[in-house]
């Protein structure tokens, strides 16, 4: 039987990622997955080492939960080239929050997020 590989990409630990994918895997009569996690992911290089590894692999699909625009740009260029399936889980929450119009200030810590 075939394993569903599940790559987490995050710029933070990948707690996020990795409780949305066992939710949706919870939902099919499966334990054939696994979840290979890859936080404090911040520079192209280590991101397409990780998509190269995700596409040489049968049954995989990507989970990210990266803010970072030129990343983001970066992982959806990939996907039309390659075929790679992603989902990223962050984006339309970003962007659903910026068309509130709120003045909304992000962490220390984060990368701004312009839609």
């Amino acid at each position: 039987m075939s394993i569903l590989n599940i790559y987490i990409i995050s710029d933070s630990l990948g707690e996020t990622g990795a409780l949305v994918a066992k939710a949706a895997i919870s939902q099919f009569k499966t334990e054939n997955y696994k979840i290979k996690r890859f936080p404090y992911v911040y520079e192209i290089d280590k991101l397409k080492e990780i998509l190269d590894e995700a596409a040489s692999v049968d049954n995989s699909i990507v989970v990210y939960t990266l803010v970072d625009e030129v990343l983001v740009g970066y992982i959806k260029e990939y996907e039309l080239k390659t075929g790679l399936s992603t989902l990223d889980l962050m984006t339309p929450f970003l962007d659903a929050f910026s068309e509130k119009k709120l003045e909304l200030n992000l962490l220390e810590n984060q990368v701004l997020y312009v839609s």
